[in-house]
């Protein structure tokens, strides 16, 4: 089974629930610069579509791009693209864009589909290496957004919550050891006092903690 990657346009990548409360739930921050209407944003899209199909080590297909079935349709009714307001409502009055979704105010936001290349099952260090190539790809066409005036956008998965668990659990585990391997350090100092004892307990759990630190390592695991 493999990833998919959704890229968002039309809303902006703001959480805004408390972080300490899991309960709490975000609202959804719009981004209204986002305008599917625009000429420059439909051509936009069908080159970020054409470029992810061109993205090599990342990209299985491309499952749902609104742009490429805009571009179908308005061929069918022999109408251009990119296409006017007018156009564009004919268009989809025939098929709706998959991907194109309705905000509460009026306004658009959207949604492209990818098969990535990563299987689900890979380790969280192949997760990181995958997840930092689509960030790479994302800042590369944002940057070229941003040159060409239009909305921006962010990607996103499934699966980079569980890395992003993972990796944060990992962290807590590894803080964890080395207060608890203080504080035993200190009781053991203020009820032995020989140092020379302390030090060897301390080393031999220091030692069993990096020989499980090795294992974790050669099993292609990212701590």
């Amino acid at each position: 089974e493999l990833v998919y990657v959704t890229i968002v346009h039309g809303v902006q990548p703001l959480d805004t629930g408390d972080i300490n409360n899991p309960a709490s739930k975000s609202d959804v921050t719009w981004d209204t610069d986002f305008d599917v209407y625009s000429p420059e944003m439909q051509q936009f899209t069908l080159d970020l579509c054409s470029a992810l199909l061109d993205a090599q080590g990342i990209v299985r297909s491309v499952e749902v791009c609104w742009a490429q079935q805009l571009l179908s349709t308005l061929s069918e009714l022999g109408l251009p693209f990119p296409a006017s307001r007018e156009d564009f409502e004919s268009a989809t009055q025939v098929a709706w864009p998959a991907g194109l979704r309705h905000r509460h105010d009026g306004g658009m936001w959207s949604t492209i589909y990818v098969a990535g290349t990563l299987e689900v099952e890979s380790s969280v260090a192949d997760m990181r290496k995958h997840y930092d190539r689509w960030q790479e790809f994302m800042e590369t066409w944002n940057e070229k957004a941003a040159s060409r005036g239009v909305a921006i956008g962010f990607q996103t998965s499934g699966l980079w919550r569980r890395m992003s668990t993972i990796e944060n659990m990992s962290i807590s585990v590894i803080v964890a050891v080395f207060i608890s391997t203080a504080f035993v350090a200190v009781m053991l100092a203020a009820t032995l006092r020989n140092f020379v004892i302390v030090g060897m307990v301390l080393l031999h759990v220091i030692g069993v903690c990096l020989a499980l630190v090795s294992v974790l390592v050669l099993e292609g695991r990212n701590l």
